[in-house]
């Protein structure tokens, strides 16, 4: 069972933390998406099982609500958050 990643501070206005579950250990796909669907950050992550916290600098972003999206290659694991950048 994964819970759903936390994303803070939220709103946020120069970095957002996404703390997260890993089932275990592997890489993990990072998508931030913008309310039109347009992927404005992506990144693999080569994580440890467990908790895990990743910091994104969002200072550049345009001001409005953005999506969230982690995928694990473990098992193909999708998590979803979202946050208000100001």
């Amino acid at each position: 069972e994964s819970t759903e990643p936390t994303v803070f501070p939220n709103p946020a206005t120069d970095l957002v933390h996404i703390a997260f579950e890993m089932p275990m250990r592997g890489t993990a796909y990072l998508q931030v998406v913008d309310v039109n669907g347009r992927v404005v950050r992506d990144s693999d992550l080569d994580l440890d099982d467990g908790p895990g916290t990743v910091s994104l600098r969002i200072q550049d972003l345009d001001a409005g609500t953005y999506n969230v999206r982690i995928t694990t290659t473990v098992n193909g694991g999708l998590q979803h958050a979202r946050f208000v950048k100001e």
